[in-house]
């Protein structure tokens, strides 16, 4: 049966998130895991969905880009995610700057 998993089975999950994905547990209030329940209560697959802010376009000329990024990062509520896609290489110090780490992989995206 596929359900959102309550949070309080979360634990279960540790090692997984540790091992095959290099991260902790995600932030409770702004993810949910989309389970696959057996039987028997077993968790058969996942996929976890997070709440996250996407920095869509950075328009900064005379690099005032880190100065709204510091503001960002002031007023981001506590657990927050934020993701930029750095589709040119004069972002990449820029969000070295920010504390963000690079994530291996390719982006995709859907438009509902």
């Amino acid at each position: 049966m596929i359900e959102i998993l309550p949070e309080e089975r979360w634990p279960e999950l540790k090692d997984i998130f540790e091992k095959e994905f290099n991260s902790a547990l995600p932030h409770k209030g702004r993810s949910s895991i989309i389970a696959d329940i057996g039987e028997n209560g077993e968790i058969n697959g996942f996929i976890l969905t997070e709440v996250q802010l996407r920095i869509g376009c950075i328009h900064a000329p005379g690099k005032k880009a880190i100065k709204m990024l510091r503001w960002l990062e002031k007023n981001m509520l506590p657990d927050s995610i934020v993701t930029v896609i750095a589709s040119s290489e004069r972002f990449n110090s820029l969000c070295e700057k920010f504390k963000m780490r690079r994530l291996d992989g390719a982006v995709y995206r859907r438009d509902f």
